[in-house]
């Protein structure tokens, strides 16, 4: 069994919420993962990373599209697996993904499911976003400085549903997540 963690946003909520999620990944083997939870999705990032450091080899995220964005930024170009646990409001990537929408099954394709490379660009330095509205916002360092950041979920969702149409991609793999099988 893989090393396993959760980064969870305990703002969201997800079939019978996180108490149901430790019992489910016990009865799947994982009866003690490398937890973290945070109340705001711009932490998550700093979670990934140390459940990377921690030897983590699987990283479920619970949370919206955001909180997996963000965690995808964090852990892009290693040989991590992240795992969505759609507890937000849209969940584009893992609807696209056919990730179940029920907790366990979320879960078992967590740890059995098909393992897809993800395809992430950097844009000019900067993320495009919006939610109905056009802007732009860039994510800064300490020192004040634009630092790289993936392309949003939405644009991520459009180019897997492209690409689950077409032959390939063109873009570099940069990270693995898991599907349920198609």
């Amino acid at each position: 069994m893989p090393r396993v963690a959760v980064v969870a946003h305990t703002g969201k909520s997800f079939g019978g919420g996180l108490a149901e999620l430790r019992e489910v990944l016990a009865r799947e083997g994982c009866a003690d993962p490398l937890w973290y939870e945070v109340a705001k999705s711009r932490k998550a990032p700093k979670y990934a990373r140390q459940a990377l450091t921690n030897g983590a080899e699987v990283i479920f995220v619970w949370g919206g599209d955001g909180m997996v964005q963000r965690c995808i930024d964090a852990v892009a170009g290693t040989e991590a697996v992240l795992a969505i646990l759609p507890a937000g409001t849209a969940n584009l990537l893992a609807a696209n993904l056919h990730v179940p929408a029920d907790l366990a099954g979320a879960v078992r394709v967590g740890l059995h499911g098909d393992r897809r490379g993800l395809d992430t660009r950097i844009g000019e330095r900067r993320a495009f976003r919006g939610h109905g509205r056009r802007r732009i916002r860039c994510q800064h360092d300490q020192a004040g400085r634009q630092q790289p950041r993936a392309w949003p979920m939405t644009r991520i969702a459009t180019a897997i549903a492209r690409a689950n149409r077409t032959a390939g991609s063109q873009a570099a793999r940069t990270g693995c997540l898991t599907a349920a099988p198609r």
